[in-house]
């Protein structure tokens, strides 16, 4: 399957043209392309942590007791974040995992393989170029996406990544830009930028019978939970 092609953004709703409190016009932003992260567990499972995501020189990180456990590929996504990008990540039990990191309008692959390029290192960073003087978010938005192995279940929170590979589809975005979306359980998003309000719709396709889980993360803190195994999908607006 030709991952990268799985991973084209498309922005879908853009106001080319802001009106500013006194009145006069304001530049349209910037939008940047979607860019994706995998952990690809070889041979699986594995059980791994998020050291940092860095983005245009925000740092975004976990709790530090939060781990995956996964048998399958685990994703991580941005949307409107600017260059350059890294991650760094640590295994923790299994034997091997891959780390890729996509940028679109590339052909490189940034790719960590420790079977071939340092097999005695667990903690592996992925880059597209150097990073800037680090700061932290001023304010982060983070969607995780998953089909809990259990019921009831939650996303992550115990460490299992839910059922692997199943498809999904929708749309997030802010009060000014929209981003669709197709990617695979389980998958973590995050927006960066966002204002006034954040809202989300995330579908499995087809539907099977199994419900689709997403959790809303505002700094951090859990805002909204939703949950859906039908065609309407999860919904999810917040103000910010």
């Amino acid at each position: 399957m030709n991952t990268r092609g799985r991973f084209r953004w498309i922005v879908a709703t853009l106001l080319s043209t802001l009106i500013g409190g006194c009145g006069t016009s304001g530049s349209a932003p910037t939008l940047y392309a979607e860019v994706q992260f995998e952990v690809d567990p070889n041979p699986a499972p594995v059980t791994f942590r998020v050291d940092e995501l860095v983005a245009g020189g925000v740092r975004h990180t976990f709790p530090a007791d939060m781990v995956f456990t996964t048998n399958a590929p685990f994703f991580f996504y941005f949307e409107n974040a600017p260059p350059p990008y890294s991650g760094t990540f640590t295994l923790l039990s299994g034997a091997n995992v891959h780390v890729r990191l996509f940028v679109p309008g590339t052909t490189e692959v940034h790719e960590f393989n420790a079977d071939t390029e340092a097999p005695e290192v667990t903690t592996v960073t992925v880059s597209s170029g150097p990073s800037p003087v680090v700061t932290a978010p001023t304010q982060e938005v983070r969607f995780d996406v998953c089909v809990p192995s259990a019921t009831p279940g939650t996303c992550f929170t115990s460490g299992d990544a839910g059922v692997p590979n199943l498809p999904f589809n929708g749309n997030l975005g802010d009060a000014f830009v929209t981003y669709l979306l197709n990617g695979l359980t389980p998958s973590i998003y995050f927006l960066e930028g966002a204002r006034d309000n954040v809202n989300a719709i995330f579908r499995l396709g087809p539907v099977t019978g199994d419900a689709l889980m997403v959790q809303l993360f505002i700094n951090g803190a859990l805002e909204q939970t939703g949950s859906s195994a039908s065609s309407d999908g999860v919904i999810i607006q917040q103000d910010l």
